[in-house]
């Protein structure tokens, strides 16, 4: 009997500490799911917290809940792979010797690409005369631009850099969305309130999210705005005699191979060029050599052949 009791006391302990550890892990698991909630949708919280005081708190944490369920079906685990938002800056610096004529071809190259010079500056210190103009231009004209500026002047330097500005704005996006889905949600509760507290608590977490909206709004226009059009800086300098610009090895290298098969096809046109000067020498030489060939070998046949003394004949003689 006292091995049974003590079997059940066990028992029962070992229970009582299993219910204790599942709900701390649930705690946890709760109080980390609010707080990134919390991170993800900034005011998303507010709209529903713990000092809410109308009878509607059911409601509020349905909207936190939609919410976050639209944030994660936006973001996902992981980034999209294609159709990312790129972010292009480039810094070029154009040396002409014609500077009016070039600064008219920047301008008309802005033009074509359908993009808008953002700041510019001219400077006119002794004889010569520079020139800064910021330009954007849309992404999908970026690369015809650039060779269009390129031929305004000799580019002796190109600076450029990408910044992948994907995840920026799906950030903001799900912001948008998590916020646009609390105003709704607090818009119905006003209409639903029936004291005047209820009403004017409302009002207030309802001018916090409208304001967030208006932030995070300002910031993906002007998110858009860099990703949609290029950032491309360009110093136009006016000289008297170009830079002389260093080919790479790349462009060395393919010079290099020009002049090779240059080389080989020149002289292959000069060697055919000298068998035609000395193909009269070279004719005059094989006729010559015929007829030594056919003399001497008429000389041969003429000869008689003489016949060899004998041993005894030399001794007497």
């Amino acid at each position: 009997m006292k091995r049974k009791w003590m079997a059940s006391l066990l028992c029962a302990l070992a229970l009582v500490f299993t219910c204790t550890a599942c709900a701390g892990n649930a705690s946890d698991k709760s109080a980390s799911s609010t707080a990134s909630y919390a991170v993800s949708g900034d005011y998303a919280a507010e709209a529903g917290g713990a000092d809410w005081d109308g009878g509607d708190y059911a409601t509020t944490e349905e909207a936190m809940d939609e919410a976050g369920a639209q944030i994660k079906e936006i973001t996902g685990d992981t980034l999209p792979q294609d159709g990312r938002k790129i972010i292009r800056n480039t810094s070029l610096t154009v040396e002409t010797t014609e500077f009016d004529e070039s600064a008219a071809l920047l301008k008309q190259a802005v033009t074509q690409a359908g993009g808008y010079i953002e700041y510019s500056s001219q400077y006119a210190g002794g004889s010569t005369r520079s020139a800064s103009y910021t330009c954007r231009i849309p992404a999908e004209q970026y690369g015809m631009f650039l060779e269009n500026v390129r031929g305004a002047g000799s580019v002796v330097r190109t600076e450029e850099s990408t910044q992948d500005a994907t995840s920026q704005y799906i950030d903001l996006e799900a912001r948008l969305k998590s916020l646009r889905t609390q105003e709704n949600r607090l818009l119905e509760l006003m209409e639903n309130s029936g004291s005047l507290e209820e009403l004017l608590a409302v009002q207030d977490k309802l001018s916090e999210v409208q304001y967030q909206i208006e932030n995070y709004t300002g910031q993906m226009k002007a998110l858009e705005n860099r990703i949609d059009y290029s950032t491309v800086e360009i110093d136009l300098e006016e000289v008297e005699t170009y830079t002389p610009i260093e080919p790479g090895f790349g462009e060395r290298a393919a010079e290099a191979f020009r002049n090779m098969v240059n080389g080989v096809k020149n002289g292959a046109q000069g060697f055919v060029l000298l068998l035609i000067y000395v193909s009269p020498l070279i004719l005059v030489a094989a006729v010559a050599l015929i007829v030594v060939l056919i003399v001497v070998k008429r000389k041969k046949r003429r000869t008689p052949p003489q016949m060899p003394i004998p041993p005894q004949d030399m001794q007497q003689k």
